[in-house]
């Protein structure tokens, strides 16, 4: 059923004489004023313009909106036709039938899509080729990101020849790859800005022109904390000492304000004399005072290093221009345009040629935007110079713009959300007209009342400000749910957000299957996150408990299996030597070999042979393998063939042919998402950019570079949105669209650190950190530009809350970590919290929490008492035993305004219950819960080596002496610095190499400037005597280890190198790495294990060879015949046999510490080894 327009719509659809903006708030039906305007433009210029659908220009902000619109629009003109029909309105039916064959020319399409359609219009006058290709973001992002590293190298190559320059200096503190993504950040920025890059040094250059003391800020904050604290009341001497000086002092504050002189002792004064205690009266006026003048100093502090960041700075101008240089003239190659270039050239287009500029104009009478608040000031510019005449007047009613400021969300696009004010002055300027909708047709009225309440408390009443809110009118069905909102709390005192979301998933599922078993369709639920960058957890707890759900967009594309595979085939085909690879095709669907097959194949000596020389391994198999080898070395040889003969994508294609891929993975759990994976795989060869479509080894090295960046391509779209599942999405993805039933979880998850070194404003240019004294410092340009981005991210927060609050249509569930704030902040400082968690504290106090009777109860705007339903399961409740006095104490409404925080406080000294999680356990656990459980307890239990200042930075592997190199799982590393950790990779690394190739021992330095490479660093960025002291500790170890046994025995004996493998007990999984397995004719095969410590301790790593050997026969039913500790820095080898007898009671060894590890909950449970007490980093609380 189709409702007749509220007043409000009607008059935003009939105002067609006057230019007109739209605030439209969220489920306010602006998309069917816009369809209602659309053809209300048409029914009343037709008879004067038969041709007027073709001069409305209709903007959507993404393509599916487009085609949406365009489809509302037709199916409204089929309506009327039929009305007319039925009224025997003859000519009215035949101007709608005229219409309808015309929509598919209509113009209703995205800005990129109107610029690319007037760039192809007139080629010649834009200095284009007409067959220009639309390079995506990916395509951009690659080649910029290419043109970036090879310029800068170019640059730094330069400067080095130079000599130390500030730029030279930057790069080489910041790390090179780090570097290099701060210049794509920045380039990106700027672009999002319109200002060109030639004119980056104007703007910044002028803004050193203004002296850094007129850059100071918060002046009023300063003098207000001083005059509250004065006006207060205390009896204590240092207070009284305050009061007699704060007047001067003021004076002084208030003549440095307009002359900046003597500013620096003023402020010192003002820190002395709030330090310290000056009565309890007064301790939080002295603390707000104290705080003003300590922030004012670093300012101070900030205002020395003016002139060395604008040194810096000079650096970089040329650094930027070479780049965009070199971006153009790439793109230009390439004969292709990205989507700025679009909108760049039809503003240079239509700015340049009038004869154009009029063309265009004759032919757009009306312009409607939508959601416009996502849009910046190029897009701005654009929009004026379509509409504009001579006098840079638009005449009216030709501007029709909706958007709702309150749902501005993309910042990180360069959306600027305050173009829409911009834009709403400038109309109400030239007479046009504001016609906001606020009735809400989406939500039930009680989300409506709690989304009033809320969003109001933190977002603004400044009608200029975008986040201004305006009371929303409910007129949506008022659904048969009970309790329409709901919050989940997880209290936790842990901090660990792995567990924290961990066990508000398992909460979420519960709920949601609860919803399943009353009858709601799974597709009726949706879970919106912030970011998706945990969603396997959720994932899994959905997963477990049996509900269908469906990850939109989903993430992780290059780590799916069926990606891995097809790269595995294109890796083996570069290099038939990658022996990982061939392993890994022979056991994925593709051919699908056994374990056993796959390892007799191993450890015979054709394994490194052709296929040729296979047969009669074959033949030992039984006959079903022997087929799918067979088929396999058919398929291989194949392929092969074709080599630089086909491209990349149609390589893909004949692999899938020939094995019938797609067929095998359909029969696969998720086989339907897998296969639109492999079809989005073909798809990136068939458009790669790169110069040889026929080269795979240039396409792996764009993968590889992929996978090393972590980029985040989503998965293949598989399902439309209406297939019956759960949806998880982000919540940008959720723009648009409703769900009866919206969750929205990890309401405790922190903003992202900031780590930009340099960034650009609009006003001031350019502007960077500097390293001073081992620590990256801000000069007051960067302060200042720093306080406005957090401010401008915080107000965007709260817009990204209020679009996934509003997606509700019957009930909006709120999930999260409890986070008291303690009274820190007032409503009107909540966005001076950092998560949404604390907003929710600020606003609702979690104290009014009533777990007894499970509501939360606020008063609405309209002072009437609201409830919010509290869902808590058994485990919650265990969860808090003894702390449920503190925390659900509820009060009277009558308290909220005089509400006192709790004072107590957790006890930590109580036991603390943390298990593992699945009982999974690495080599390294069970060796260091063997050394010392207390040391396990605090190392593996607490991940308290993470955060104790005292170590120093100490890397603790496990309590052996003190190591010149500690062996590495792949930690982070300090770039710039090679630490133990690195160093110990490095060397492993190396001699993974000279085991697989003996013969480029010789080769070794510039095998280890690669590796160097692969970590972003170079030579020049290490350091020359940093690389020479290394290259003389590795040249040590391989001297010894060419002339040990495992260098020497390598023709005459199998040699398998870093082997993963998992190992399943009864209590528990067991996973970890052997560093090489040696296969010897007979079938025997012994395990070595690198070691490079100071010190030859044969009994701490004996059980861990052990338990290698133990994997090695519960998994492929062979026993080792030995294993062997290999001391690389001594030279020196420990071989001890192996037999069933010994296996058989270390398994039962296994289990019985795997069985007490899994069983200690607390402190207590976890025994002291006092004999390793003296060098046990813990020992200093132990």
């Amino acid at each position: 059923m189709v409702f007749p327009l509220t007043d409000e719509q009607q008059f935003a659809v009939d105002t067609l004489n006057i230019n007109c903006i739209v605030p439209a708030g969220a489920g306010s039906g602006k998309t069917r004023v816009l369809v209602e305007r659309y053809l209300k433009i048409i029914e009343k210029y037709f008879d004067s313009n038969p041709n007027i659908i073709e001069e409305i220009v209709a903007i959507t902000f993404t393509e599916k909106a487009a085609r949406e619109m365009k489809e509302r629009v037709r199916q409204g003109m089929i309506v009327r036709r039929d009305q007319a029909l039925e009224n025997n309105q003859l000519d009215k039916a035949m101007m709608w039938r005229e219409n309808i064959q015309k929509i598919e020319r209509a113009t209703i399409s995205t800005i990129h899509s109107f610029c690319a359609k007037v760039l192809r219009e007139f080629p010649v006058e834009a200095n284009i080729d007409p067959e220009f290709k639309v390079l995506d973001s990916t395509e951009t992002s690659w080649i910029l990101a290419e043109v970036v590293e090879k310029e800068l190298m170019k640059i730094l190559e330069s400067e080095k020849l130079k000599g130390i320059s500030p730029l030279y200096q930057w790069v080489k503190v910041a790390g090179f790859k780090r570097a290099v993504n701060q210049l794509l950040n920045l380039y990106n920025q700027i672009t999002n800005s319109g200002i060109e890059i030639k004119e980056l040094e104007r703007l910044t250059e002028e803004s050193f022109n203004i002296s850094p003391y007129q850059l100071l800020t918060d002046w009023d904050e300063l003098i207000i904390s001083g005059d509250e604290l004065y006006y207060g009341e205390s009896n204590g001497k240092k207070f009284k000492v305050f009061q007699e000086k704060w007047p001067y002092l003021k004076s002084q504050i208030l003549q440095a304000r307009e002359t900046g002189s003597a500013l620096n002792s003023v402020i010192d004064e003002m820190c002395e004399l709030t330090k310290g205690n000056l009565g309890s009266s007064v301790k939080e006026l002295r603390k707000k005072a104290n705080d003003q003048a300590n922030l004012f100093r670093e300012k101070l502090k900030a205002i020395d290093y003016h002139q060395l960041e604008r040194e810096y700075l000079l650096s970089f101008y040329s650094v930027l221009n070479l780049i965009d240089s070199s971006f153009k003239t790439e793109k230009e190659r390439m004969n292709g345009l990205d989507f700025d270039d679009l909108q760049l050239k039809t503003i240079r287009l239509l700015s340049d040629n009038q004869e154009v500029r009029k063309i265009i104009h004759r032919r757009t009478s009306f312009l409607m935007i939508d959601e416009f608040q996502d849009n910046n000031q190029i897009q701005k510019k654009l929009i004026s110079l379509l509409l504009e005449d001579e006098n840079r007047k638009i005449r009216q009613g030709k501007l029709f713009v909706v958007g709702d400021p309150k749902q501005s969300i993309y910042r990180f696009r360069g959306a600027d959300v305050y173009v829409f004010k911009e834009m709403e002055q400038e109309i109400v300027k030239n007479a046009g007209r504001i016609a906001p909708l606020r009735y809400n047709f989406r939500s039930d009225p009680k989300i409506i009342e709690f989304v009033n309440f809320f969003f109001s408390q933190i977002m603004s009443n400044d009608p200029s400000s975008p986040n201004y809110y305006k009371e929303a009118i409910a007129m949506g069905e008022v659904s048969k749910e009970q309790d329409n909102v709901e919050f989940i709390p997880i209290y936790l005192d842990s901090n660990d957000e792995e567990n924290i979301r961990e066990k508000e998933a398992e909460y979420l599922a519960t709920r949601i299957k609860s919803l399943l078993q009353q009858g709601i369709e799974a597709k009726e639920i949706a879970i919106l996150f912030r970011s998706m960058s945990n969603v396997k957890v959720y994932e899994q707890a959905l997963f477990k408990k049996g509900i269908p759900f469906y990850v939109v967009g989903g993430r992780g594309f290059f780590h799916k299996q069926e990606i891995y595979d097809l790269i595995n085939i294109l890796e083996y085909l570069t290099d038939p030597s990658n022996n990982i690879a061939l392993a890994g095709i022979l056991r994925s669907p593709l051919v699908a070999i056994t374990d056993d097959t796959l390892y007799q194949i191993m450890t015979k000596e054709v394994w490194n042979k052709p296929f040729s020389r296979w047969g009669e391994t074959i033949s030992e198999v039984n006959e079903a393998e022997q087929e799918k080898l067979q088929h396999f070395i058919w398929w291989i040889t194949s392929i092969k063939q074709k080599l630089g003969r086909i491209k990349v994508f149609e390589l893909l294609e004949e692999v899938i042919e020939l094995t019938n891929y797609q067929a095998i993975l359909l029969a696969l759990p998720n086989g339907k998402q897998a296969v639109a994976n492999i079809d989005k795989l073909i798809r990136l060869a068939k458009n790669f950019p790169g110069d040889n479509p026929y080269s795979i080894f240039e396409f792996m090295e764009r993968i590889k570079k992929m996978l090393a960046d972590d980029l985040q391509e989503k998965e293949a779209a598989i399902e439309s949105e209406s297939g019956n599942t759960v949806k998880l999405m982000t919540i940008h993805q959720s723009k648009g669209l409703e769900f009866p039933y919206v969750f929205v979880p990890d309401l405790s998850r922190r903003p992202v650190n900031d780590d930009s070194l340099i960034r650009f404003d609009a006003k001031l240019g350019l502007t960077c950190r500097i390293h001073i004294d081992e620590e990256w410092v801000g000069p007051i340009r960067w302060l200042l530009v720093a306080k406005n981005e957090k401010k401008l991210e915080r107000e965007e927060a709260v817009r990204l809350l209020y679009v996934a609050a509003t997606r509700a249509e019957k009930k909006l569930i709120f999930s999260g970590k409890i986070e008291d704030t303690k009274g820190k902040f007032e409503v009107k400082d909540v966005l001076q919290a950092d998560t949404w968690s604390k907003w929710l504290d600020v606003v609702l106090q979690y104290q009014r929490i009533s777990i007894e009777d499970r509501i939360w109860e606020y008063k609405n705007l309209h002072g009437d008492i609201a409830k919010i339903k509290i869902i808590y399961y058994k485990e919650l409740e265990e969860s808090i035993v003894g702390k449920k006095d503190n925390l659900f104490v509820k009060e009277p409404l009558s308290s909220l305004n005089s509400f006192q925080p709790n004072s107590n406080m957790i006890d930590y000294t109580s036991p603390i219950q943390i298990t593992s999680p699945d009982n999974v356990y690495s080599i390294s656990e069970i060796k260091r819960y063997q050394q010392c459980p207390r040391y396990y307890f605090y190392y593996d239990r607490l991940s308290l080596y993470q955060s104790i200042d005292w170590l120093q930075g100490k890397n603790v592997d496990d309590l052996s002496d003190d190591k010149s190199i500690a062996n590495s799982d792949g930690e982070e590393f300090s770039l710039m610095k090679l630490t133990p950790m690195l160093k110990g990779t490095l060397v492993h690394q190396l001699l993974e190499y000279v085991t697989i190739f003996p013969s480029r021992i010789s080769m070794w330095d510039s095998y280890l400037l690669k590796l160097l490479w692969n970590y972003g660093l170079t030579k020049e960025l290490v350091g020359e005597k940093n690389l020479e002291e290394f290259k003389e500790e590795v040249k040590m170890y391989l001297n010894n280890f060419v002339k040990s046994r495992f260098f020497n025995r390598i023709q005459t004996v199998e040699i398998k190198t870093e082997y993963d493998f998992i190992l399943q007990l009864k209590n528990g999984k067991l996973h970890g790495t052997i560093d090489r397995l040696e296969v010897y004719p007979d079938g025997k095969f012994t395990i070595v294990d690198y070691k490079t410590d100071k010190e030859i301790n044969i009994e701490q790593y004996k059980s861990q060879i052990m338990t290698y050997a133990l994997a090695i026969m519960k998994n492929f039913g062979f026993i080792p015949n030995s294993g062997v500790l290999y001391f690389i820095r001594h030279n020196h080898i420990e071989e001890f046999n192996i037999n069933k007898n010994s296996l058989n009671e270390w398994e039962l060894s296994l289990e019985d510490i795997l069985a007490k590890i899994n069983n200690s909950m607390s402190l207590e449970d976890f025994q002291q080894n006092l004999g390793q007490c003296y060098r046990c980093p813990m020992k200093e609380f132990c």
